[in-house]
């Protein structure tokens, strides 16, 4: 049975072995099993690990099985997940013909957490935020059918990439466990992780234990981020010579100076922390009540992050009134506060508005419009902005960016390129990216980099196909759009690593590979803003009946899937992030052929969407069985 298994791993690495890998001469790391080094792959910068060739060769042919089992078995692991949070694998090669174990290449990171923490000034925050990187992608292992314990998860096994992303990486000591309805159990031997994140059941010979071991590293982890240091626990007990006594301490006290140090903003993950790393296995929390504790103190994230656990769902609640029936809407939000502007018809001027929705007040208040419909609401370098649109005098597509200081709009910011009407605008670091757009679409994107002085560039970068009104989002480093082109009915998506936009500055117009991921299931829906994996709400489905659907990029299976819905079917609705797992929907249609017909199908009602915690999350994490399943 092992060998058919082992037979099955070869014969599917074998379609996952790429060629034309350059290994370039820098190392990136180096352990007793082996080392981590830089190639190059097609255009792409990738890691490469590798296991040491004299380690293989020393062994006595059953180590040397072993060893080399062991690592296919990593390989093929890893081939098969898919999530923001887990560092991707891209496939294998080997570096000589003879080669008799191949090379595995996996996405570059920027530091591991270890590194990280030594800088100064990371607020807590930002703390958060790595933390609940770190449970989401622990949720997704825990979330496998059957589950999969990482069973060595440190921060020297949590990588950070360049905008600051944590990810799980190195799960060669990974297994996967059978469960049952009581408890996941595996009779494995002793864990093979880093002793100071280890709970006690790890530690014996012949050990049971399940998921609730990664959630005491877990534990650990949150003392390491917090504090920024390395969580060194204190001997397990305490001989007194006086007394002839010896004295036990638990995992918490072993830790307690620690625990101490979790002061002002930070004090509220003691019981996070104190649960984590109880004694008893079935103390500890589930991974789902984990991220819950950790939204209030996280950065505001990409948003909607927890649907893609599977283990929440959007509920809804009506918050306000629109002031006006509006058809198309953008929307943005800014301290506290959303502003929108709609503007759909150019021969009704008295349809254009431009509102403020102070969020905590419920309250609307107009603002004069800027000149120009059709365009994007943005906020550049701390400032209201509408990017292209419509002359509201010419009705002629423009290329005006004007900016709302001091309670009137005016030139801050230098006008596009290009007249683009219905661009897709998207920001990234201190990048602002606008691509497509105009009569018929275009194809050609321009950035603003928003440290002075103020300069559009016209791209060497171009659109798959000429495109308008597109919704593009950035996901874990990489913009992904969906659009349309001169058929409303287009629904493609696709995406690219935005580094390459925002490096590329020349006027020569080349052509770049962009990676077309599946078709969405709607045409005239909407992104939500910066949702990874890419979430989108609402549209026609293809058979052109009116959907209430949001969906999402399933990056494991290739497929869009429904994950929730809207409270009622509707098209061209916007919608704006207002914290960790809440976004306001704005109106939105029902239907209409024309001008007149949209507005009287407007949807003048805005929702608050929220995500909440639903029943099945409580079998995350609740192993249960005792038989062992070897990785398939």
């Amino acid at each position: 049975m092992a060998e058919s298994r082992m037979d099955n791993i070869t014969r599917a690495l074998q379609d996952l072995t790429l060629t034309g890998v350059i290994p370039l001469d820098e190392e990136l790391g180096r352990g007793a099993y082996g080392k981590v080094f830089k190639v190059k792959y097609c255009s792409m910068i990738c890691a490469a690990k590798e296991i040491h060739s004299l380690l293989v060769e020393a062994a006595n042919p059953e180590e040397k099985r072993k060893i080399k089992d062991s690592f296919l078995r990593e390989c093929y692991h890893c081939s098969s997940l898919r999530h923001p949070n887990i560092v991707r694998f891209i496939g294998v090669f080997y570096p000589e013909r003879d080669s008799l174990l191949p090379v595995m290449l996996m996405e570059l990171m920027d530091d591991s957490l270890t590194n990280y923490v030594k800088q100064p000034n990371i607020g807590m925050k930002r703390k958060a935020s790595i933390l609940y990187d770190v449970s989401l992608g622990l949720s997704y292992l825990h979330g496998y059918s059957p589950p999969i314990i990482h069973r060595d998860l440190s921060p020297n096994n949590i990588l950070m990439s360049r905008d600051s992303v944590a990810k799980i990486s190195d799960l060669g000591v990974a297994k996967v466990v059978q469960a049952d309805s009581k408890a996941t159990k595996s009779m494995l031997t002793k864990a093979p992780g880093t002793v100071d994140f280890m709970p006690p059941e790890a530690l014996k010979d012949n050990p049971v234990y399940g998921t609730s071991l990664d959630i005491f590293s877990y534990g650990g982890i949150v003392l390491h981020v917090v504090n920024q240091e390395w969580p060194t626990p204190t001997s397990s007990t305490e001989y007194n010579a006086w007394t002839g006594r010896v004295t036990g301490f638990n995992e918490v006290q072993r830790r307690q100076k620690y625990l101490d140090k979790m002061t002002g903003e930070a004090e509220v993950l003691k019981l996070l922390v104190k649960t984590c790393l109880h004694n008893d296995p079935t103390k500890r929390p589930v991974i789902a009540a984990v991220f819950k504790m950790l939204q209030p103190l996280k950065e505001s994230p990409p948003l909607l992050l927890a649907l893609q656990t599977g283990c929440y769902e959007i509920t809804w609640e009506k918050c306000a009134d629109l002031p006006s029936p509006m058809y198309h809407i953008s929307a943005v939000l800014h301290d506290k506060k959303v502003y929108i502007m709609a503007g759909d018809a150019p021969d009704d001027d008295t349809y254009y508005h431009v509102y403020c929705y102070n969020i905590t007040t419920d309250q609307w208040k107009q603002l004069p419009p800027p000149g120009h419909y059709y365009g994007v609401l943005q906020i550049l370098d701390g400032k209201l902005t509408v990017i292209g649109g419509q002359d509201n005098v010419t009705k002629k597509i423009t290329n005006k960016v004007t900016t709302y200081i001091n309670n009137r709009w005016t030139d801050h910011f230098p006008n596009l390129l290009r007249a683009r009407s219905k661009p897709g605008v998207v920001s990234h670091s201190e990048y602002v990216i606008v691509a497509g757009g105009g009569k018929g679409g275009s194809d050609d994107i321009e950035i603003l980099n928003t440290t002075q002085p103020y300069q559009w560039v016209i791209t060497n970068i171009l659109l798959p196909e000429p495109m308008w009104a597109i919704f593009p989002t950035i996901s874990d480093n990489k913009i992904i759009i969906v659009g349309y082109s001169s058929d409303l009915r287009y629904n493609g998506v696709y995406q690219l690593p935005v580094d390459i936009i925002t490096s590329s500055t020349t006027t020569s117009n080349q052509p770049v590979q962009w990676m077309e991921l599946p078709s969405a299931p709607h045409y005239e829906t909407i992104t939500i803003p910066n949702s990874h994996p890419p979430v989108i709400m609402g549209g026609n489905d293809l058979q052109d009946v009116l959907t209430s659907d949001v969906a999402m990029l399933d990056e494991s299976t290739n497929k869009w899937n429904t994950v929730s819905s809207l409270s009622s079917p509707r098209f061209n609705v916007a919608v704006v992030p207002i914290d960790s797992d809440t976004i306001l929907v704005l109106g939105g249609c029902t239907g209409g052929e024309d001008v007149a017909g949209a507005k009287a199908h407007s949807i003048t009602t805005v929702e608050k969407g929220r995500a909440t915690l639903t029943q099945r999350t409580a079998a995350i994490n609740i192993p249960t069985e005792d038989t062992q399943c070897s990785i398939q």
